[in-house]
């Protein structure tokens, strides 16, 4: 795992917050979720309108396809589109975001 479990804090930007995990992490998503939890997150399987963050991974286009994207990418972009507000970002924007306080941008802007 990249970032010390006893590192993270609550109080940052993913306190109270929905995460859903999507693509291969350069570690194990046990541990993603637990970083994810100790940071004051709920972690979900499914992307729905209660989402706050989907963290995108490294895709296998063999089983997302073309265009590259995950099922859950697909419906995040189309609840972003609908006026939900999803921020999709990446696993390095996730890890540095752990340790950091202030608001990530909201929507399209962070894709990957």
């Amino acid at each position: 795992c990249p970032v010390r479990p006893d590192s993270v804090q609550r109080g940052g930007v993913f306190e109270g917050k929905s995460i859903v995990f999507t693509g291969a992490l350069s570690f194990s998503r046990s541990a993603a979720k637990d970083l994810a939890q100790r940071a004051g997150a709920s972690v979900k399987t499914g992307v729905s309108k209660k989402t706050d963050f989907l963290v995108v991974g490294q895709q296998d286009e063999i089983l997302v396809g073309c265009d590259g994207m995950s099922d859950k990418e697909e419906k995040a972009h189309a609840l972003i589109s609908a006026g939900f507000d999803i921020k999709i970002i990446d696993e390095s924007t996730f890890l540095s975001a752990l340790s950091k306080s202030e608001e990530l941008g909201h929507g399209s802007a962070n894709l990957v």
